[in-house]
Parts: C-alpha cells; sequence; structure tokens
C-alpha cells in the first residue's frame, strides 16, 4: 500500500459547510463523546 496522494472530499465538504455551518455542525456533533461523556466546549 502506498500513499497516491490527498483526497478531496474533506475540504470540498468544509468549503460547502462555509465557517458558520462548520462551527454548527461542531458544536452538535461534539456535545458528548462516543462513550456519552460530556464534551469540551
Amino acid at each position: 500500500m502506498q500513499h497516491e496522494g490527498e483526497r478531496p472530499q474533506l475540504q470540498a465538504w468544509v468549503s460547502k459547510k462555509g465557517p458558520d455551518g462548520l462551527r454548527a455542525y461542531r458544536q452538535e456533533e461534539n456535545r458528548q463523546s462516543i462513550d456519552g461523556l460530556p464534551g469540551l466546549d
């Protein structure tokens, strides 16, 4: 297995969300950890 290059999906998704959308996504998705503990502010 060898590195073929960066994948463009993440940057495209971030660009589509925009700064406000990304902030809202992080606030919603990081409220708690995968084991149910409270997330960080």
